[in-house]
C-alpha cells in the first residue's frame, strides 16, 4: 500500500474518531471526574501531552507503580507531573522531574521541590507536580520523568519517563 493512501486512511479515522466523540454526550461531573487525576497543578488541571507507567524495578517493565505525565496550559507552559498508585511507605519518596532542552542542550532541569512546585511525593501522598516552564518556542524538547526512591538507602526503587519532540 503506498504512503499515500496510509495517511490518507489514517485521516479518515482519525475523522471518523472525533466525530463520534463530539457525538458522545458527557456530563460535566463525568468529565472532571475522569480529568481530575491528570495533570493537577493547584487547585487546575492541565492537558495531557504524554504519558506512561512508572516501573519498579527500573527498566524492568513487569509492574507499574504509577503514572509520569507531560503536560501543559493553553499558555504553552510545561509542567511534570507524577501519581502513584499507591503512597510511599514510610522509607519512599516519589518525585518528578522536567528537562527542557534547546537545539540539544539542556535549559533547564525542575523538580517537585524546585519553587513553584509541591514538594515531593511523601508517605500519605501520592502526587506532586513541578513548577511551570515556558514551552511556545517550537525550538524546545521536553523529558519528563518520575521516580520512586528508597529515602534510607538513596537506591533508586522505580522510573519512567515521556518525551515531546517537536
Amino acid at each position: 500500500m503506498s504512503e499515500a493512501r496510509r495517511t490518507i486512511r489514517k485521516l479518515i479515522a482519525a475523522g471518523l474518531a472525533a466525530a463520534a466523540a463530539v457525538m458522545v454526550p458527557v456530563s460535566s461531573a463525568t468529565a472532571s471526574t475522569q480529568a481530575a487525576p491528570h495533570c493537577q497543578f493547584g487547585s487546575g488541571y492541565g492537558y495531557l501531552v504524554d504519558s506512561d507507567p512508572i516501573y519498579s524495578p527500573p527498566g524492568n517493565h513487569s509492574a507499574s507503580v504509577g503514572r509520569i505525565e507531560l503536560c501543559r496550559d493553553s499558555g504553552y507552559q510545561y509542567w511534570a507531573f507524577i501519581l502513584l498508585d499507591n503512597p510511599p511507605t514510610v522509607s519512599q519518596y516519589g518525585d518528578a522531574e522536567i528537562a527542557r532542552y534547546r537545539d540539544g542542550n539542556v535549559q533547564n532541569v525542575l523538580r517537585c521541590e524546585s519553587p513553584g512546585g509541591n514538594g515531593e511525593v511523601l508517605p500519605g501522598q501520592r502526587r506532586c507536580w513541578t513548577p511551570k516552564i515556558d514551552g511556545v518556542s517550537g525550538h524546545y524538547k521536553f523529558i519528563a520523568s518520575g521516580t520512586l526512591w528508597s529515602s534510607h538507602t538513596g537506591n533508586l526503587l522505580a522510573d519512567g519517563y515521556v518525551a515531546l519532540t517537536r
